[in-house]
C-alpha cells in the first residue's frame, strides 16, 4: 500500500469514527428527548453542559438558553444551592441523592442527582433528573386521608366489641373511666348518633290506656 493509499484509508477511518460519534450523539438526544423528565448533565462547577427538551416544560426556556449556566442560577435564581438540593450531598457522598420539593404553584418535584465519573473513576459531574410527582402526591394524600378515616371508623367500631357493662336496674352504662352514664349519653358520646324520643304502640296502650289509643 502506497503512502497515498494509507492516507486515504486513514481519512476514511476517521470519517467513519466521526459518523459513529454523530449517530451516537443523535441516538442519545432522541432517547432523552422522548422522556417527560427533565434530564441534564452538570459538571463539577455546577454548570449545565447537556440537557433534553423537557427543560421547556419545567422552566419555560429552550435548551440552548440553559447551557453553560449554573443549575441553581437558572432553576432557583440564587447564587448558590438551596438547602435541600441533592447535588452537594451527591458530591460529598459519591452516591445518588434525592429530594422532593414543593413549589409555590402547588406542584411537587422529585430531584435526583447521580454521580458521573471519568475513565479513571473520578467524579466528573452529575446526571440531574427532575420529575413532576404532583399527581403521585395527590394520590398519596388521598390514601393517607382514607387511612385516617378507616382508623377512626375502626376506633368507633371497637367500642362495640366485647361486653358493654350495663346496670341491670337503671340501665346506665359504665364507660372506660368507670363513670356510669345514661344510655342516651353513652351512645351520644361514643357514636355519631343521637336519640329522637317517641313511644311504641305497646307502651302507648299500657301507659295511655285510659285514652283508648
Amino acid at each position: 500500500m502506497t503512502d497515498a493509499q494509507s492516507i486515504t484509508a486513514l481519512k476514511a477511518r476517521i470519517d467513519e469514527l466521526e459518523a459513529a460519534l454523530v449517530r451516537r450523539d443523535s441516538e442519545w438526544l432522541d432517547t432523552v428527548n422522548a422522556l417527560s423528565d427533565w434530564i441534564c448533565i452538570i459538571d463539577l462547577d455546577f454548570r449545565i453542559v447537556r440537557t433534553n427538551q423537557a427543560v421547556k416544560d419545567f422552566l419555560g426556556v429552550a435548551p440552548e438558553e440553559v447551557l453553560g449556566k449554573r443549575c441553581y442560577e437558572i432553576v432557583h435564581g440564587t447564587g448558590g444551592h438551596i438547602d435541600h438540593c441533592p447535588i452537594p450531598r451527591m458530591v460529598q457522598s459519591g452516591r445518588r441523592a434525592q429530594t422532593e420539593v414543593p413549589l409555590a404553584d402547588g406542584r411537587w418535584l422529585c430531584i435526583t442527582a447521580d454521580p458521573l465519573t471519568d475513565n479513571e473513576g473520578k467524579l466528573s459531574g452529575a446526571v440531574h433528573m427532575v420529575r413532576d410527582i404532583t399527581e403521585f402526591k395527590a394520590v398519596e394524600a388521598e390514601r393517607e386521608t382514607l387511612i385516617r378515616e378507616l382508623e377512626q371508623t375502626l376506633a368507633e367500631v371497637k367500642t362495640l366489641k366485647g361486653l358493654i357493662p350495663i346496670c341491670a336496674n337503671c340501665r346506665r352504662i359504665r364507660d372506660d373511666s368507670g363513670a356510669w352514664n345514661p344510655l342516651e349519653a353513652f351512645v351520644r358520646n361514643n357514636f355519631d348518633a343521637d336519640f329522637s324520643h317517641g313511644i311504641c304502640p305497646e307502651c302507648a296502650k299500657k301507659e295511655y290506656k285510659a285514652f283508648d289509643l
